[in-house]
């Protein structure tokens, strides 16, 4: 509904960017003698270069949603043909660790799922701070600013940025002044702040059982290598490679070094249950 009705209101919003634009020129000529032709001459130039340049990026968007077409197709043909996955490893392995073997591709199946669940989470959280603090702000449409904003920090750097910007220049064009603006830009990056250290660290890396320091070192190792599809994908990786980890006697240690408090709270739980059961054996006898 908030969408819609900001769609309603392009017309009016272009008039009052319009207007600001129009202060902002005047203060410039005001303060430092520079006439608006100038200025206008000035920023048509360096939009001419701007979009020179750009055309880089956008080449290398470009590949970047090719790629993301292809790992689209891959996963399909890997969900399609997963059965043949499953059973080519256990015919490759040999049969006393067919049980064992198993329980692994059982658990790195459901690491993705909780993955994905993690990462929901997140966004969800992250709409709710948004909205909060541009609704407290006075932004117009301000639950629709703060669900986008969520939904774009899913794309790193360029996402952040653009959901930062929306509801800034919407509120410099509706107050017409720069104060309130810079007030929700320090807002949003706040919560950004919060995501990055807080959020993604415990609730996407406790999905994967994954302590918070591997999760921000896979997230740094995954964008060195593959750039902001590795960002995405190195998280369920790293918690596919615990699960081996945790079922290789000799790699138990690592998976234990990478691993979050989970487990050890999961062997005290059991410990309590054992030792309930025994109480319990021992006063029915």
């Amino acid at each position: 509904m908030q969408g819609f009705n900001l769609a309603k209101n392009l017309e009016e919003i272009e008039q009052q960017f319009r207007h600001v634009f129009d202060d902002i020129q005047e203060y410039i000529q005001s303060k430092f003698g520079m006439e608006k032709a100038k200025q206008s001459k000035i920023i048509r130039e360096k939009t001419e270069t701007l979009l020179q340049s750009s055309t880089n990026l956008i080449t290398g968007f470009l590949g970047g949603l090719a790629t993301f077409g292809l790992i689209l197709v891959y996963t399909f043909f890997f969900l399609y043909y997963r059965n043949k996955f499953f059973n080519f490893i256990l015919m490759v392995s040999p049969k006393a660790l067919h049980q064992q073997n198993t329980i692994i591709l059982n658990q790195i199946s459901k690491v993705t799922q909780r993955y994905l669940t993690g990462v929901f989470i997140v966004i969800l959280i992250l709409a709710v701070m948004n909205s909060s603090v541009l609704l407290l702000l006075g932004v117009n449409n301000a639950i629709f600013f703060g669900c986008l904003a969520a939904i774009l920090n899913v794309i790193p750097y360029i996402g952040v940025i653009i959901g930062s910007l929306l509801p800034f220049i919407m509120t410099l064009v509706t107050k017409n002044e720069f104060g309130p603006a810079l007030f929700v830009l320090g807002a949003l990056w706040l919560n950004q702040v919060i995501e990055n250290n807080l959020l993604t660290p415990f609730i996407t890396g406790s999905q994967v059982r994954v302590n918070p320091l591997s999760t921000i070192m896979a997230l740094i190792l995954g964008g060195l290598i593959w750039g902001i599809f590795g960002m995405i994908l190195f998280i369920p990786l790293i918690g596919i490679i615990k699960i081996i980890f945790d079922h290789v006697e000799e790699l138990k240690p690592l998976g234990y070094l990478i691993g979050d408090d989970s487990d050890e709270k999961d062997d005290n739980t059991q410990k309590i249950k054992r030792l309930f059961k025994k109480l319990k054996a021992k006063f029915k006898s």
